[in-house]
C-alpha cells in the first residue's frame, strides 16, 4: 500500500493527525459493524417460511474511493477516484405472500386475515441474497509519480428491502444491506513496475461493508420486470493505532432483470 511510496520518497505530509477524530471514526466503525451483524442476524434466522419471489441480474458501473491511513495515523490523500464493473446474480424472497394466505385456511392465514395493516407491510418486504464481482479500481499521483491500482473482487450480498408500488406497473424500493467479498485478482503500478495486490494484507483480508440501494423498477409482463438502481457501500476496517487500515468507499449505477417466479 501507500507505505510503498514512503520507502521510495520518504516521508508523506499527511492530514488528519487530530486524535479525536480518529477515536470517533472508531467508534463510527464500531457502531456500524454491530448494526451490520445485527441485521445479518436478523435475516439468518428469519422464519423458514421465505417463498421464492425472483431471480435478478444486475450490470452497471462501480466507482470506488480509497480511503487509507498509514500504520504511523496518517491520512494518504493522493488516491483518486477509480471506476470499474459491477455484476450482481441473486434471489428475492417475499416474506409473507399474501395470495398464498388467500387459499389458505391455516392459522397464519386467520391471523394476517384480521391483522390486514400488519400481512400488507410485510408483503411489502422481501430478502435478498447474491452473488457479485466488482472492480474497487484508483488512480493518483505523489510528486509527480504516477500510480494506478486494478482490482477484482468476489462477495456474496445479504439485504433487507421494502418496495411500493406508484403508478400502473412503476415501484421504487429501498434496501439496506451487507456484503463480504474477498479480493481475487490485483495489481499496484507505480514507477513502471507491477506489485500483486492479493499478496497486500489492506487487500487479501475478507472485506465487510455496509450499504444502501435505491431502484425504480417497471413490470414488463407477469414474469419480467426490468429496473435501474443507484447504490453505495462502505468497508468497515477499523483504524487502529500501529496499524495501517484500508476502506473502500462505493458508489454503483447499475440496469437489471428480474425474473419471477410463477
Amino acid at each position: 500500500m501507500p507505505d510503498t511510496f514512503q520507502n521510495l520518497f520518504g516521508p508523506i505530509d499527511c492530514s488528519s493527525k487530530n486524535q479525536s477524530k480518529k477515536t470517533m471514526k472508531k467508534f463510527s466503525i464500531l457502531k456500524c459493524k454491530i448494526l451490520g451483524w445485527v441485521i445479518l442476524g436478523f435475516i439468518l434466522f428469519l422464519p423458514g417460511t421465505l417463498t421464492a419471489q425472483s431471480v435478478h441480474l444486475v450490470a452497471g458501473t462501480v466507482m470506488s474511493q480509497y480511503d487509507y491511513v498509514s500504520s504511523d495515523g496518517d491520512r494518504f490523500d493522493n488516491f483518486k477516484k477509480g471506476s470499474g464493473t459491477y455484476y450482481r446474480m441473486g434471489v428475492d424472497f417475499k416474506i409473507l405472500d399474501t395470495l398464498t394466505l388467500l387459499t389458505s385456511t391455516s392459522p397464519k392465514a386467520f391471523y394476517y386475515s384480521n391483522h390486514k395493516t400488519l400481512a400488507n407491510f410485510l408483503s411489502r418486504l422481501n430478502v435478498e441474497t447474491g452473488i457479485e464481482t466488482s472492480q474497487l479500481n484508483a488512480v493518483g499521483d505523489i510528486l509527480g509519480v504516477a500510480f494506478n491500482y486494478q482490482t477484482n473482487f468476489l462477495g456474496i450480498n445479504v439485504g433487507l428491502g421494502y418496495s411500493q408500488s406508484i403508478f400502473k406497473g412503476w415501484s421504487i424500493k429501498g434496501s439496506g444491506k451487507i456484503q463480504g467479498m474477498k479480493i481475487i485478482q490485483g495489481n499496484q503500478e507505480l514507477l513502471g513496475t507491477y506489485r500483486d495486490l492479493t499478496l497486500d494484507p489492506d487487500f487479501n483480508k475478507i472485506q465487510t461493508a455496509l450499504g444502501w440501494e435505491l431502484s425504480l423498477s417497471k413490470q414488463v409482463n407477469p414474469g419480467l420486470v426490468s429496473f435501474v438502481s443507484f447504490s453505495k457501500s462502505n468497508t468497515m476496517n477499523a483504524v487502529k493505532a500501529g496499524a495501517s487500515s484500508l476502506n473502500f468507499n462505493n458508489t454503483m449505477f447499475s440496469i437489471g432483470v428480474k425474473f419471477i417466479s410463477k
